[in-house]
């Protein structure tokens, strides 16, 4: 019995190990593309997802595959975390956590998105000014209150999306709409993250959580995928 214990913990260090290591190839490239000589300005990396779907772990996880060792930049806000820019320094991106968004499309919150794709947000403001000025102004002023510029524009958006939440038609269909409109004039690459696999029963590559509640089935994940 002992034996066939050992065997399935020897492969399962096998396929710990293999995790590991593609996951530090994606964080090589990750700082290799950060640092591509052929970019004027920096990149803008803007964070998009539901509360909870784990944007402020893969800031962390940028930070540390571009500064060589872990700091704990954003904080783990379980849905009520702050919004946060994080500047690294000159070459390196500047990353937008677009922490607490809900599952919705608005016109509000179109325009955000609308001002931080067209570089009308200077580095360093946070969206809860954004969305105040907003709040003051009326819906349809912050370009005509903001000036924009090409080295704040968003280079890069990042959907995050965790498949342990229903998943976010609204907002997804409001990111889509607004790339339409600047997919000519300031083109964004896309990318989508869904996090949480390691609660995904007899995946067999990362170590599951001990309570039972928490499993969701390899066809539950599929289907999240497929959506």
């Amino acid at each position: 019995m002992s034996g066939v214990e050992d065997v399935k913990s020897e492969k399962m260090a096998k396929d710990l190990e293999k995790v590991k290591e593609r996951n530090n190839d994606l964080l090589l490239s990750i700082a290799q593309l950060c640092k591509r000589p052929n970019r004027t300005y920096p990149e803008v990396v803007f964070l998009l997802g539901l509360p909870g779907a784990g944007k402020s772990a893969i800031v962390n996880t940028i930070v540390k595959a571009l500064c060589g060792k872990f700091y704990s930049k954003a904080v783990t806000g379980k849905g009520h975390a702050v919004s946060k820019t994080l500047i690294l320094q000159r070459k390196l991106p500047t990353i937008i956590d677009a922490a607490g968004t809900g599952d919705e499309d608005s016109e509000k919150f179109k325009e955000i998105l609308r001002v931080y794709f067209g570089g009308f947000v200077p580095s360093g403001t946070s969206i809860q000014f954004v969305e105040n000025l907003q709040k003051e102004h009326g819906i349809g002023t912050l370009q005509y209150l903001l000036e924009s510029s090409d080295e704040n524009k968003v280079t890069k958006v990042v959907f995050v999306a965790s498949c342990k939440q229903s998943f976010p038609e609204k907002l997804v269909e409001c990111l889509h709409s607004v790339l339409q409109e600047y997919d000519d004039r300031n083109p964004v690459d896309v990318f989508v993250v869904i996090t949480k696999y390691d609660l995904v029963k007899d995946q067999h590559i990362y170590e599951a959580r001990d309570k039972e509640e928490d499993y969701i089935t390899e066809e539950c994940f599929e289907k999240f995928e497929a959506e």
